[in-house]
């Protein structure tokens, strides 16, 4: 598996105040609503061990740890950085004991295969370029019977920003853009979809959860210095506009929210899913990576309380 197509998105770690902002602002008006739809449909059993892919700055490991029993420990995995520091401090006397952090710069999955009872990935399989292939490796470091559960926007997210960026695509023609809109809205799963996804990577059991929810801004201003529409949007309009109309697209998408919605409210509608799957009690690996089944061995803490594995 190359680094492009590993566990985790190729962006680089966020800097220091990155992700102060990050953890700040977004996380507790995103991140937290789709990682509480997992927590909420999850259950830890005794002395189990859950891998979280993309820890972040490590609410979710913390719930994860929160509703887990004392006998369970968690091994949070990211690419490093102030993030990941700050999800050290978040976890405080329990790293080193009950969570340890896992720097993966290289994006893979760096265990033996069936070692983990769950494994939980927040807003990260959207991003990967081979989703399958990454779900496929999950599935591979379950357990016979464990339980993997991913979180993701679906389909209808965002329609009101992507509405007026058609009516400003087609009055200017911007060659291609219309093709690129259409392509990033039909990227967006759907249920059958998700369902598929997992099924494909060797799932049973697939069931989905949903909830929708609201972003509400008072202009456009306000839309576009907001830190989650930084996050999850700016760079896909950007993408779909093409870098040289980009300016000009973003003054009338701009014009184009504050005509209509003067006055009132514009408001960013979100489809949070979380999609959940068990790995079989018996079949074949599809990783192609089959071995025999392994405790994870945490030999012993290094000072970043990363496990020895």
């Amino acid at each position: 598996m190359s680094a492009s197509e590993g566990p985790l998105p190729s962006r680089a770690p966020l800097d220091q105040k990155g992700a102060e902002r990050f953890d700040r602002e977004v996380v507790p008006r995103w991140n937290a609503v789709f990682g509480k739809l997992l927590i909420d449909a999850l259950d830890f059993p005794p002395k189990s061990t859950t891998l979280e892919v993309g820890c972040g700055t490590g609410t979710l490991t913390l719930s994860i740890l929160e509703k887990a029993d004392p006998t369970s420990r968690v091994i949070a995995l990211d690419r490093g950085g102030p993030a990941m520091e700050m999800a050290r401090h978040r976890a405080g006397s329990l790293a080193g004991r009950r969570v340890f952090f896992k720097t993966e710069r290289d994006a893979r999955l760096n265990f033996a295969p069936e070692v983990f009872d769950r494994v939980v990935a927040n807003l990260l399989i959207a991003d990967l370029p081979d989703p399958t292939q990454t779900l496929r490796e999950m599935r591979r470091v379950l357990k016979r019977g464990g339980r993997l559960a991913v979180s993701l926007p679906f389909k209808g997210s965002y329609l009101e920003v992507f509405d007026l960026l058609r009516e400003v695509l087609l009055k200017f023609e911007i060659e291609g853009a219309m093709r690129r809109l259409d392509e990033r809205i039909e990227r967006m799963p759907d249920e059958r979809r998700a369902v598929a996804l997992l099924e494909d990577a060797g799932f049973s059991e697939v069931e989905v959860r949903r909830e929708a929810f609201s972003l509400p801004f008072r202009s456009s201003k306000e839309l576009f210095a907001d830190a989650i529409v930084e996050t999850v949007l700016v760079a896909d309009l950007r993408r779909i506009a093409g870098e040289p109309a980009w300016d000009r697209t973003l003054f009338h998408l701009r014009q184009a929210i504050d005509t209509y919605f003067s006055g009132s409210t514009f408001t960013l509608n979100v489809v949070a899913a979380g999609v959940f799957g068990t790995r079989p009690a018996v079949g074949v690996d599809l990783s192609g990576r089959d071995a025999e089944p392994s405790d994870v061995e945490i030999l012993e803490s290094s000072p970043d309380d990363e496990p020895t594995l």
